[in-house]
């Protein structure tokens, strides 16, 4: 029987990702906790990159867009492996039964950061560049993925994606 919590079939993987969920949880709500009373601002609120994505003219948006592009193409290779190829077709969702789909959703993954890079280095510099990319790699992306359901997580990326489309011209 499948967990609830991270879709585990052996019940011992499930409690050893427990507390990984939680140390989780407990970094986030401490993050957004110092960020609203103490007034610390968080790292993209600090360098307006949202405000600088849109503005700036000295971000290469020809990069930016291939980087969309390729966000684009890992987001339809996951929702179509995840939600039609496992869940449709009941087919296990694993490196054996996806080598090629696996090895070409790192080359697109690893496309996009380097196009996201090469647009946004003009404007912040190198280091900030980096913690910007790891700030939401590792703060946004992995944690919703951790704490999201694959249904949820692909509804999301669905909807933010084309506000954010619609928002960058």
């Amino acid at each position: 029987m499948l967990c609830t919590v991270c879709c585990y079939a052996e019940q011992h993987q499930c409690q050893a990702m427990l507390p990984a969920l939680v140390f989780t949880l407990i970094i986030i709500v401490l993050n957004h906790y110092n960020s609203i009373v103490f007034e610390i601002p968080l790292p993209c609120e600090d360098f307006e990159v949202f405000h600088n994505l849109l503005h700036n003219p000295d971000v290469s948006h020809d990069w930016f867009k291939f980087g969309l592009a390729t966000s684009i193409a890992v987001m339809a290779i996951k929702a179509y492996v995840e939600l039609y190829e496992g869940k449709k077709k009941k087919k296990s969702v694993d490196y054996k039964n996806f080598k090629s789909v696996t090895h070409w959703t790192l080359l697109l993954i690893i496309a996009s950061w380097i196009s996201f890079h090469m647009a946004i280095c003009p404007v912040y510099g190198f280091f900030k560049t980096w913690l910007i990319m790891v700030g939401f790699g590792y703060g946004i992306l992995i944690q919703s993925a951790l704490m999201i359901p694959v249904w949820g997580q692909n509804f999301i990326s669905v909807v933010l994606m084309t506000f954010f489309l619609q928002q960058y011209k």
